[in-house]
């Protein structure tokens, strides 16, 4: 069903919400919308638009719908990418605003792991620089009525066309709303990674090993109480 929706973003002009097996639950996530734009679709076989995503699938599956989703706002350790064409309105694809699933950093102000990038308007300001280093709550969504004002420019043969424009504007996710949030109860760090805040957890084996350990001490006192006390009255 997913693979239809994606399909029809070269003709359609507005989509609705698709279910299918590759598709996310909702509440969606950073590490969701990561994953969906990993899995390219035409439009980002056939044109490379420097690292902003052209996310296709997620486009599929949620159409035009509001989503929230919870980031942390961070700069990439090292990001690159050259495109052949140009597209405007540049800020529908300029992926202005850099959000990572987790506050886990490589070095103070540089995040580490999987990021997304998502559009702002103009008006909106600098808002990487506003939210650096926060946790955010973010609503938007993709298919943003502006994409029908795209058109591309570039070398001929690798630009797309008019249609083609619209088609990737409308896979960018466009900011709504932001504001600053509490850090959620668990990061998503990757299991291998030690988090602080977890503290140590017991184990059956630990607690066994401890109270193996106060009963040989407790033993141990008695005796000595034992010998002392021998000792004096045999003084």
């Amino acid at each position: 069903m997913c693979a239809a929706a994606l399909a029809a973003t070269f003709g359609a002009t507005r989509a609705g919400p698709v279910a299918g097996a590759s598709c996310t639950a909702l509440p969606v996530s950073v590490a969701d919308l990561v994953r969906l734009s990993q899995s390219p679709g035409p439009l980002a076989k056939a044109f490379a638009l420097g690292v902003t995503p052209i996310s296709e699938r997620a486009l599929a599956c949620f159409g035009g719908r509001e989503l929230t989703l919870t980031a942390f706002v961070n700069e990439p350790d090292g990001i690159g990418g050259v495109s052949s064409f140009g597209i405007k309105p540049t800020w529908i694809v300029s992926g202005n605003l850099i959000i990572f699933g987790s506050a886990r950093e490589v070095s103070p102000g540089y995040g580490d792991g999987p990021f997304f990038m998502v559009s702002s308007r103009p008006s909106a300001g600098d808002l990487q620089r506003r939210y650096a280093r926060r946790w955010v709550t973010i609503r938007g969504h993709f298919d943003d009525p502006a994409a029908v004002t795209c058109r591309a420019k570039g070398a001929a043969g690798a630009t797309p066309s008019k249609a083609q424009a619209i088609a990737i504007c409308r896979t960018m996710f466009v900011v709504t709303s932001i504001r600053t949030t509490n850090a959620p109860d668990t990061d998503t760090a990757p299991a291998d990674l030690p988090v602080a805040r977890q503290g140590l957890q017991p184990s059956p084996v630990w607690l066994g090993g401890l109270f193996g350990l106060l009963v040989g001490l407790h033993v141990i006192r008695r005796r000595r109480v034992v010998v002392d006390d021998g000792a004096r009255r045999g003084s």
